[in-house]
């Protein structure tokens, strides 16, 4: 599987990929005119969407050919809008020392699971925020894509017309192939996000989420739009019947005004959704 997502220029494919996260985010963010960060904003098409919604935004990726995509973009967007939007070519680390801090809500959008150490990482998205501030993530668990989910995704990629030579089904196959689409995730599972996020924050919201399907709708070519959906409400199904994994969830934190920490959170919860 190629491990890329659907351009997000394509009209008919960003409301599949990226709207249901941008009403999600809206719910739980304070009201517009909050100042929101977004770690790891890529081409911005959050960020963008938030500034263009009346929040104060700062999008940060230390990619300069995303941030250029995304400064291109924001060039649509009204002078207000444009205001209120800042978009800085520095890693994530970089935000403190800057001095660009408080902020009312941190956005990570399948940005965490990539950084090179954790820990620090969240602690450092509690002190950005200012007390009662929320953090709002969505993020990709590679740790749980197992052969019943590597096994679907492959079966769809073959109907899909994949150029790859699919026709082999052995348990071999699917699991080599699910070794190989791990090490294109590197870096941190689901355990240890969630456990990075509850230590730091008090809980307000977690779910877990599709996420296979978007890397599967870009061999549309962004053509059938309604295949495209029909691929997501599959892997719905599949994760509500528990014939596949969840491999994505959502969790929404908010750092305590009296700053007081849980010495010990609950279990996590089990694969399905939760609204």
């Amino acid at each position: 599987m190629a491990h890329a997502h659907a351009s997000p220029d394509d009209p008919s494919l960003r409301e599949l990929l990226y709207g249901d996260t941008l009403r999600f985010a809206l719910a739980h963010l304070p009201r517009p005119g909050a100042r929101v960060l977004e770690a790891g904003c890529g081409r911005g098409i959050l960020a963008l969407a938030l500034a263009r919604r009346g929040y104060e935004v700062t999008g940060v990726d230390p990619s300069p050919e995303a941030l250029a995509f995304a400064r291109a973009a924001s060039v649509k967007l009204p002078a207000p809008a444009r205001r209120r939007l800042a978009l800085l070519e520095i890693p994530f680390e970089e935000v403190e020392r800057e001095g660009l801090a408080p902020f009312d809500g941190v956005i990570w959008h399948r940005a965490l699971h990539h950084v090179e150490k954790l820990a620090p990482v969240v602690a450092a998205t509690r002190r950005l925020l200012r007390p009662g501030g929320v953090v709002v993530c969505h993020e990709f668990a590679p740790d749980l894509f197992d052969d019943r989910a590597a096994a679907w995704s492959l079966t769809v990629e073959e109907l899909l017309g994949s150029p790859r030579d699919l026709r082999a089904r052995t348990l071999g196959d699917v699991r080599s192939f699910r070794d190989d689409w791990k090490r294109g995730h590197p870096f941190h599972g689901f355990r240890a996000m969630r456990s990075a996020l509850s230590r730091s924050f008090e809980e307000a919201h977690f779910s877990w989420q599709p996420y296979l399907f978007t890397h599967l709708v870009p061999l549309l070519g962004g053509k059938r739009r309604e295949l495209a959906r029909a691929i997501k409400e599959w892997e719905v199904v599949l994760i509500e019947s528990g014939a596949i994994p969840a491999v994505a969830f959502r969790f929404v934190g908010r750092r305590s005004r009296d700053q007081a920490r849980r010495a010990s959170r609950k279990s996590a919860p089990s694969t399905g959704f939760s609204q």
